[in-house]
Parts: C-alpha cells; sequence; structure tokens
C-alpha cells in the first residue's frame, strides 16, 4: 500500500474533467467522474493513528489438492481474504506478519 494525497489527485481529475466540451469528452468525463467518486469512497488511515495497525495472515482453509485449489487466507484486522506472501493487507492496510496455520 501507499499514501497518497487524494485530494491533490482528486483536484487534477476533477480539472481535467471540467475541461472536457466536445463528443469524445463526454465518455472520457464519465469515466473521470467515476474515478473522482472511487476516490471519495475509498477508505482512509485516522489521522491520529501512528504506526500502521499490526497483523497477521490466518489460514481459514487447507486445501486438499493445492496445486489447483490454493489455502485462503485472512487478515487478522479486517478479515479479507489476501495473499499470504503480502507484506500489507490490500483491504485495510495492516503490516503483516508471519501467520497462523
Amino acid at each position: 500500500m501507499r499514501l497518497i494525497d487524494a485530494d491533490a489527485l482528486k483536484s487534477k481529475l476533477q480539472a481535467r474533467h471540467d475541461n472536457g466540451n466536445d463528443d469524445f469528452d463526454k465518455g472520457y468525463n464519465i469515466g473521470l467522474g467515476t474515478a473522482i467518486d472511487l476516490i471519495d469512497c475509498a477508505p482512509t488511515i485516522e489521522t491520529e493513528q501512528k504506526e500502521r495497525p499490526q497483523g497477521e495472515w490466518i489460514c481459514t482453509f487447507h486445501s486438499t489438492f493445492p496445486q489447483y485449489e490454493p489455502d485462503e487466507y485472512r487478515c487478522s484486522i479486517c478479515n479479507c481474504v489476501g495473499n499470504k506472501r503480502d507484506k500489507f493487507c490490500n483491504v485495510c492496510g495492516a503490516q503483516m506478519k508471519g501467520g497462523k496455520e
């Protein structure tokens, strides 16, 4: 995960959105409007939070045939499915350590 200035990104997208005025730009502007909405709906990290939350991957499903069906791991913070090799949860941003079987 990478922390970005969402307000600056939204401002740049909004400026491009506002400059479109021909038929081609209408479709382009729909995409820009969607991107702006997604930025508004994206989860945030609390500003008073000094550090990332610390979590770990918890195995919730052991596959009998791992070559066809991998084990399932979930974040101990938000319970979302993730890849046990990831260093951070893609949903809540928790920094992952080890994992429990």
